[in-house]
């Protein structure tokens, strides 16, 4: 389950910021492809370094 910092409770929002299911899966699929890129560029990153 995907959780969204800006609608947690005690952050200073009063909790009522969601987003619909289709940005959920939106959103959860941005940030697989953010991890992958990151790892990709560390993998690049590191072989030119090294």
């Amino acid at each position: 389950m995907l959780v969204f910092v800006s609608s947690r409770p005690g952050l200073g929002s009063d909790g009522d910021v969601t987003l619909g299911p289709e940005w959920r899966m939106l959103a959860a699929f941005e940030a697989a492809n953010g991890i992958i890129t990151f790892g990709c560029s560390k993998g690049i990153f590191a072989e030119i370094a090294s």
